[in-house]
């Protein structure tokens, strides 16, 4: 990526650019916090309907400001290409896809096996906050599912493709910009705790670290939808297994 073009350097002192990316860094983890805390308050009975409600929002939320990043860009002429749409370096795209979706299905694996082990209280814990948010039955996994491929389009875009590209200008360095990216990236999870907010900005480091080898978007997009939607499944079965064992805890209680 060169980051010494005029257009970014245009883009650099506008207003509109700031406005801009102050509500990108400022809106998702307020709106993430605010909307956990209105699913924390929700009971069983009108649980779904709230989740499905707030998968919507979260979804037509992250498009709505791809729409504002593309007509901000053309403004400033830059194309989705130079934002990171482009086939670009296209074998070692693939190579990195596959190397790190190999990878992650392998943790996915292992993870699914510490589940099972837990006993009721440390699979409990494991969830924490997203156990109330996590897809519960099939609507809400359709649902999950869009979220998953709505993250993997739309937050490659706005945390790689703009902000990265933005802060590696600013500051003149590629990975001073990478690293500023993937911080503002794991605060976006907030919600998800500390633990979460570390685990979501390493995972972010790893995008942009693609993202700048391969100069596209593309692997990061297919790994973001990837990792979304098999903690989603993941997550499903984590909570059968809760239910499952809290089932057995009763039942050995009675007995």
């Amino acid at each position: 990526m060169t980051y010494s073009a005029q257009h970014w350097l245009e883009i650099w002192h506008s207003s509109d650019t700031w406005a801009f990316t102050i509500a990108l860094v400022s809106f998702f983890p307020i709106a993430g916090y605010l909307l956990f805390r209105s699913l924390k308050k929700a009971d069983s009975i009108n649980l779904t309907s709230r989740k499905l409600r707030i998968y919507a929002y979260i979804i037509l939320s992250e498009w709505a400001f791809v729409i504002a990043l593309l007509w901000l860009s053309h403004r400033h002429g830059l194309s989705i290409g130079d934002l990171g749409e482009n086939v670009s370096n296209i074998d070692l795209t693939v190579i990195a896809t596959v190397v790190l979706f190999t990878v992650f299905m392998v943790m996915a694996y292992f993870n699914v096996r510490q589940l099972r082990q837990m006993k009721l209280e440390k699979l409990r814990a494991a969830l924490g906050p997203l156990k109330r948010f996590l897809p519960d039955n099939k609507p809400e996994s359709i649902a999950f599912a869009l979220i998953a491929l709505t993250a993997g389009i739309c937050e490659e875009l706005l945390y790689r493709g703009w902000l990265q590209n933005l802060l590696a200008y600013g500051t003149g360095s590629v990975w001073i910009g990478l690293v500023l990216g993937a911080v503002v990236f794991g605060s976006g999870h907030a919600y998800q705790g500390t633990m979460g907010m570390i685990q979501t900005g390493i995972i972010g480091l790893v995008f942009g670290i693609v993202f700048v080898f391969t100069e596209n978007l593309i692997a990061g997009q297919i790994l973001h939808f990837t990792i979304d939607a098999v903690n989603g499944i993941v997550g499903t079965y984590a909570l059968l297994l809760l239910k499952s064992k809290s089932q057995e805890t009763i039942h050995d209680g009675v007995g």
